[in-house]
């Protein structure tokens, strides 16, 4: 079943398990191997397809691939509510609500908040290493800089030199 549109690239695409026949049973049986899924999946929303993805990922049984593909959908503030439905109540959907608030305050950070009432001990290593990355606040890459784990201090002092070249703190 290679597609040929696909230059043959991919024995399965996500628009042909969208428009499989319900009756057929679930996504595992049109394509066996969950890691050829999730490539499917990640391709899928990496080319901007995320409600296609979200309709067929509902079928998924392999609850890793649902939660796979929902950590990366929320990235689309917009999708949030309709991909976290697709967890149920637990650990997983608790990470991702994590993520969310992680991507909430990266997102204030890059409007210019300086993330100041937020201790650097209560973010996660995912929201340290984007604004260490990229922040242009002195005050959050110094505070970074200052307590981060080893990578992260090292990429808030690059990134304060960068900002403020002078080093006039």
């Amino acid at each position: 079943m290679v597609t040929e549109e696909l230059g043959g690239s991919r024995s399965w695409s996500i628009q042909r398990l969208a428009s499989r026949d319900p009756g057929r049973g679930p996504v595992d049986l049109d394509v066996p191997d969950e890691h050829e899924r999730w490539q499917m999946y990640h391709d899928a929303i990496k080319s901007g397809d995320h409600e296609l993805v979200l309709a067929v990922v509902a079928g998924e049984p392999v609850q890793a691939l649902v939660r796979a593909v929902v950590w990366e959908v929320v990235e689309v503030p917009e999708l949030r509510p309709r991909a976290l439905n697709l967890l149920p109540e637990g650990p997983d959907r608790e990470d991702v609500l994590r993520h969310i608030g992680d991507l909430e305050m990266r997102a204030q950070m890059r409007s210019g908040d300086c993330l100041s009432s937020v201790p650097v001990s209560d973010m996660s290593i995912f929201l340290q290493r984007a604004c260490a990355v990229e922040s242009e606040c002195e005050e959050l890459l110094q505070r970074l800089a200052d307590s981060g784990t080893r990578r992260v201090r090292h990429e808030a002092r690059w990134r304060l030199s960068a900002v403020d070249p002078q080093g006039s703190r």
